[in-house]
């Protein structure tokens, strides 16, 4: 593999950085090549940099249960979270549990309290799964076998449930 096959992602939006100005963050993330954003909740602060990464189409991790226990401050419970609003703005998010040993929470557990805390319809939360799977680093052989079934059992599910 090329280091120009490399996918690029970016953190640059995660906390605040004494060395690092909020303009320099935004900056490498409107001209950086990038193909991911982690833990990019920030650019909510900056809605033409949010308008950007929607534009774009760049997924974003989102982690709101370590948010909130990491960042207390200005998360103090999951109902500040941006979550909704980066849905909102037509941001792509991928639920994550970040580190679930640490922070308490594992991928269902995100799904769920984020689902029922901003009334997420069926479509978004399908939605969400889907972008994860899209924004894999999985070879693209794979990572359409991985949405080709993700598909028809996502379609099975819901037949089963209507």
């Amino acid at each position: 593999m090329l280091l120009a096959d490399i996918p690029l992602e970016s953190d640059a939006l995660t906390e605040d950085r004494a060395s690092t100005s909020a303009s320099t963050r935004a900056r490498a993330i409107i001209e950086l090549p990038l193909e991911h954003i982690d833990h990019g909740i920030r650019c909510i602060e900056d809605p033409a940099l949010l308008a950007h990464i929607a534009e774009r189409r760049y997924p974003m991790t989102v982690c709101p249960l370590s948010n909130v226990a990491v960042d207390p401050g200005r998360y103090p419970r999951l109902a500040a979270h941006p979550l909704r609003r980066l849905l909102d703005a037509g941001a792509r998010v991928t639920l994550n549990s970040d580190d679930p040993g640490m922070f308490a929470g594992d991928l269902i557990e995100v799904f769920t309290r984020s689902a029922a805390q901003f009334d997420m319809t069926d479509d978004e939360l399908v939605g969400i799964a889907r972008t994860a799977f899209e924004a894999s680093f999985a070879l693209p052989p794979e990572r359409d076998a991985l949405l080709d079934r993700f598909d028809r059992e996502s379609r099975a599910l819901r037949a089963t449930l209507a």
